[in-house]
C-alpha cells in the first residue's frame, strides 16, 4: 500500500547497531515488511537530519541521549538548540534514546504540532528497534500516522513503560 503520509526511521549512531536491527527484523510480526523498511536510514550530519525533520510527517530518531555517549561513538549530538525555527509540519517525533525528558519542553517548542515521545530511562537497542519497527509496520500497513492510542498499544504489546506519551511529562 502506498504511504499517504511520510514516516522515516533514522539512526544517528556513528556505528549502526546492525545486530540488534537484524534480530528485530526477523521477528514474525515484521515478515511482511519490505526489506528496505526494516532498517533505519543513517544520518551523519545536522543538516541532513534537519532536512529529514522538515520533509517528513513523522520521524523516529534513534540517537544518543547523553553527549558523552555520542562522543564515544563518534556521533554528533543533536539538541533543540540546533533548530533555529520551529518545524511546524512534523506530526510525530519519537526520540528513541534516553535522557530526552529533561529537554521535553524545549523539544516541544521546536516541534509545536508534533506528538512528542521521550524517555528519561535507559532504553536498550533491542527494545527500541522492536518498537520502532512496529510503528513502521503499522504505518506501512495503514498509510496513516500512528495515533496516541496506537502508539500506546504498541508499547503495551512489548510491555514497555520507558517512554512518555503524556504532554505534561
Amino acid at each position: 500500500m502506498p504511504d499517504a503520509t511520510s514516516l522515516t526511521y533514522l539512526d544517528m549512531h556513528a556505528t549502526p547497531r546492525v545486530a540488534d536491527v537484524d534480530r528485530a527484523a526477523l521477528r514474525p510480526e515484521f515478515a511482511d515488511l519490505p526489506e528496505h523498511l526494516r532498517r533505519p536510514q543513517h544520518v551523519s550530519t545536522r543538516d541532513d537530519l534537519l532536512d529529514r525533520l522538515r520533509s517528513n510527517d513523522a520521524v523516529l530518531l534513534q540517537s544518543h541521549g547523553w553527549p558523552d555517549h555520542a562522543y564515544l561513538d563518534g556521533a554528533f549530538v543533536f539538541t533543540p538548540d540546533d533548530i533555529d525555527e520551529p518545524v511546524e509540519g512534523l506530526q510525530l517525533l519519537w526520540l528513541l534514546s534516553c535522557g530526552q525528558q529533561k529537554q521535553r519542553a524545549a523539544w516541544q517548542r521546536k516541534f509545536p504540532n508534533a506528538l512528542l515521545v521521550t524517555s528519561e530511562h535507559t532504553v536498550y537497542p533491542r527494545t527500541f528497534t522492536k518498537v520502532a519497527l512496529a510503528v513502521v509496520a503499522e504505518h506501512h500497513r495503514t498509510g496513516a500516522l500512528p495515533t496516541r492510542a496506537s502508539l500506546q498499544s504498541i508499547l503495551d504489546r512489548y510491555r514497555n513503560r520507558q517512554w512518555d506519551l503524556d504532554a505534561d511529562g
